[in-house]
């Protein structure tokens, strides 16, 4: 082989070294601005912690989880459960979260953790809105790690919504490359590692003593036909994951007294009645003597 030959393979093999290289240190790059721009829910609502905390629990110490949106990290407390009944739990969830998120988050879950039973909040009847609660599902999925389940969603949310990238949900520093003025020493924080003792509950110091009545109060025959039917076909892969898994999947509703009616109680029930899944409605009469609910105590909202 000639000097002249080995030289210019030897050209080329730097050359694509270098462009290796550079690559990896774009993408290195790229994950460090992510990690610094993606705001930061670390007290109030604190989605951040959650998952942080969620992924430093030890495999397979998690009996139960919890999915659905603010009702149940409100509603909802592991330490209480542990303290009273002495098996652990987690609160996987986030502000709107409807079902399409929950099975993101029952497909996290499953990955990290063996529970039992997974309990999951009805939003049968509430639509992925793609648009306008961007920003608070973004909340809810930016904080979990890189996955081929968090990439489907990714592309579900892509192709509804022109205004979203692919790539803003590998990096999210493409979606809020605008904060970079208002960064705090919390955005900083990367490496810090503490313990999550709520395990995903939010506490409420308000109370506000309702009038409004509840669903059991207001009875009737008929059923909302409104279910959305994307809503109910996350549902039945949720099923097939927990049956797949060995785990029991429990369907609730949490006490709700703005959104929820006996309609909806009615069409809910007609579709876990259907599907084989047991469902317990917090908002029946049975159900809410038998936890002690007061109205006009136990409620800092008509919803929470």
């Amino acid at each position: 082989m000639e000097v002249s030959e080995m030289l210019s393979k030897k050209k080329k093999l730097t050359t694509v070294i270098a462009i290796i290289g550079g690559i990896v240190l774009l993408v290195a790059l790229l994950v460090l601005l992510s990690k610094i721009l993606v705001p930061k829910q670390i007290s109030h609502i604190a989605t951040t912690d959650l998952w942080n905390g969620f992924y430093e629990e030890p495999k397979d110490t998690v009996d139960l989880v919890f999915c659905g949106p603010s009702t149940v990290y409100y509603g909802i407390s592991p330490t209480e459960l542990y303290d009273r009944f002495g098996f652990t739990s987690y609160d996987l969830s986030s502000p709107h979260q409807v079902t399409r998120i929950s099975e993101l988050y029952v497909r996290e879950a499953f990955r990290y953790q063996n529970p039992s039973l997974v309990v999951l909040d009805s939003t049968v009847y509430n639509k992925l809105k793609y648009d306008s609660l961007e920003p608070s599902y973004r909340t809810g999925v930016d904080h979990l790690r890189f996955s081929l389940d968090k990439m489907r969603f990714a592309l579900e949310m892509v192709r509804n919504d022109s205004r979203q990238s692919l790539i803003s949900y590998v990096f999210p520093a493409f979606r809020y490359h605008d904060r970079w003025n208002t960064l705090s020493k919390k955005d900083f924080m990367l490496f810090s590692r503490t313990h999550y003792s709520d395990k995903g509950f939010s506490s409420s110091g308000e109370i506000s003593s309702l009038d409004d009545p509840v669903a059991y109060e207001m009875f009737s025959e008929e059923i909302d036909p409104d279910l959305d039917l994307e809503a109910v076909e996350s549902l039945k892969r949720i099923q097939q994951l927990c049956e797949k898994r060995g785990a029991r999947l429990l369907m609730i509703q949490m006490p709700n007294l703005r959104s929820h009616s006996y309609s909806r109680h009615n069409g809910t029930e007609a579709l876990f009645d259907e599907l084989g899944i047991d469902y317990i409605d917090f908002n029946m009469e049975d159900n809410w003597n038998a936890v002690g609910l007061d109205k006009k105590a136990d409620f800092a909202t008509t919803v929470h």
